[in-house]
């Protein structure tokens, strides 16, 4: 009896082990059928500017640029991968920015400003993904460039932007671009925000931002509302942005705006007719800070915050003759010192 009982723990054993055996290749077949065991290929795209690594046992096909529902070309590159003799097996495929996906019915990895997704369910194809994702590289332009107004490059940044500056102010915020430039996946931008109906206007926003896998990220923002008076470099641009250049020493120095450009913005738009502003009376309209800054120089960032004017305070204005945009910098005086104010925030009266 003994003897019986342990030939059938032997017994048992042996088919335990070799049930774990059995297991074990089978597993290391299936992972090797799905890449993950073999060599991945790298695909490399110059035309699109996009390279990442593939399973060697699996399909790419390239569909290029789709055309917009506006007929302009897309900006990002679209293909679709596959295992080896699914190509009918739509539902796991993998996609490369596809043109019309449901994110309610599938799944989708961000890569830079690639959208990779799939409708499959599949973990060994899940699994998949997201390694051609993590592996996903992308190529800009070279040298600094402007992100077109429809670009996904632009409407990214800002929602970036968003993310970090809207919260505080408590509300979704319309950035006006007075100036952005990008160079290997860094960026610089200047704003001039308000709300969406137009009734708050805010201090500028300037920011230095960092691409990364997951998308946008705001790296740096300048100190606004009279913060700039407790760092001394910072009332001055080009201290300031070699200050910045040093705590990131991997932002290409070509994004910054340089004296040229720093002219070019303030005098492009330069009106000689404005200077009959002078004795023009108007009110302060900052509802939103409830005051508006008096500044020793026409430049949220290069002059220093003298006085806070109140929301309703009427003023009289001296010349206007420095221009950034549609909006000027206007002279006048606030108890005794006089200094700029930016006329975006101004109600002018009517001349009788």
């Amino acid at each position: 009896m003994i003897r019986n009982c342990r030939f059938d723990f032997q017994k048992a054993l042996s088919a335990t082990i070799l049930m774990f055996v059995l297991s074990g290749l089978t597993h290391a077949m299936e992972a090797s059928k799905d890449g993950e065991a073999s060599a991945w290929r790298r695909y490399s795209n110059n035309e699109a500017g996009l390279s990442f690594q593939y399973p060697k046992n699996w399909v790419v096909e390239d569909e290029g640029f789709y055309e917009t529902a506006g007929g302009s070309k897309a900006e990002e590159w679209s293909l679709i991968l596959y295992r080896e003799g699914t190509k009918d097996d739509s539902e796991n495929w993998i996609r490369f920015n596809p043109r019309q996906f449901q994110e309610t019915d599938g799944r989708c990895v961000k890569a830079y400003s690639n959208d990779i997704c799939t409708y499959s369910g599949d973990v060994r194809v899940l699994k998949t993904l997201r390694k051609v994702a993590a592996t996903t590289t992308v190529k800009r332009p070279a040298g600094p460039y402007t992100p077109t107004l429809t670009s996904k490059e632009r409407a990214a940044i800002l929602d970036a932007l968003q993310k970090d500056v809207g919260g505080s102010l408590g509300e979704d915020i319309l950035f006006n671009v007075e100036y952005l430039k990008v160079s290997r996946g860094w960026a610089w931008i200047h704003t001039l925000p308000q709300s969406y109906d137009g009734s708050n206007h805010y201090e500028d926003v300037s920011g230095l931002l960092h691409e990364e896998r997951e998308g946008w990220s705001v790296q740096h923002l300048v100190p606004c509302c009279g913060e700039c008076m407790d760092d001394p470099d910072c009332a001055d641009d080009d201290r300031y942005f070699d200050k910045l250049r040093r705590r990131f020493p991997s932002a290409p120095p070509d994004i910054f705006p340089d004296a040229t450009e720093k002219d070019t913005v303030q005098n492009n738009a330069t009106v000689p007719a404005l200077g009959s502003d002078a004795g023009t009376t108007a009110t302060v309209n900052a509802p939103s800070d409830r005051f508006l800054a008096l500044r020793s120089e026409p430049s949220t960032q290069r002059g220093r915050r003298l006085s806070k004017i109140p929301h309703g305070t009427r003023l009289t204005l001296g010349r206007c003759d420095v221009a950034a945009r549609e909006h000027h910098w206007c002279r006048t005086t606030y108890r005794g010192q006089s200094g700029w104010v930016f006329d975006r925030y101004l109600l002018r009266d009517m001349i009788k």
